[in-house]
């Protein structure tokens, strides 16, 4: 696969289920042998079987949304034991499995697949090139200078795909001594 939003996850920024600035925003390590993570069917964080699950991470800090631009600090998962991951699922935790929706999916950066080795942490750069821009419903963009549902949910697209290419939302991740 290809590094790609969720749809469902598009639909939440439309809907403002999902809202950047406001709620907490993490990420799971997913091992493939046990789920791939489908961006065109999964919805929620219960879709994603809980043996894939390696690692989540914390919440996100330093979250900003400057000039539509979603970003945070880098994100460290420490003490990462068992299997090898492939992938990276960015969601909502909203406590609730069933209603922590399904952002963003990067199988594609610098240090996928990672083994953990049982001692390390893992960290999730995520600066550069590599940040989420998700565009809420009826806000106005280049693309879209006259809002409307149907314009916005294009907006969106548009700016996620141009955003979530090449090494995508992540830039790399690695393994701190």
């Amino acid at each position: 696969m290809a590094n790609s939003l969720f749809d469902a996850g598009r639909g939440h920024f439309l809907d403002a289920d999902i809202d950047w600035s406001v709620d907490t925003i993490k990420l799971i390590f997913v091992d493939h042998a046990d789920d791939v993570p489908l961006p065109a069917s999964d919805d929620a964080l219960d879709d994603i079987l809980v043996a894939a699950r390696v690692a989540t991470s914390g919440a996100f800090a330093g979250k900003t949304s400057t000039g539509g631009v979603a970003d945070a600090n880098d994100v460290t998962v420490t003490s990462v034991t068992g299997d090898q991951f492939e992938s990276i699922v960015i969601y909502k935790d909203s406590g609730v499995e069933s209603t922590s929706w399904l952002a963003a999916f990067i199988d594609t950066a610098t240090g996928l697949p990672c083994t953990p080795n049982g001692g390390d942490s893992q960290r999730v750069h995520m600066e550069g090139d590599s940040h989420v821009n998700p565009a809420k419903f009826g806000e106005r963009c280049e693309a879209n200078p006259e809002p409307s549902r149907e314009k916005s949910r294009a907006c969106v697209e548009t700016r996620w795909q141009a955003l979530v290419r090449d090494e995508g939302i992540v830039h790399s991740v690695r393994n701190l001594n």
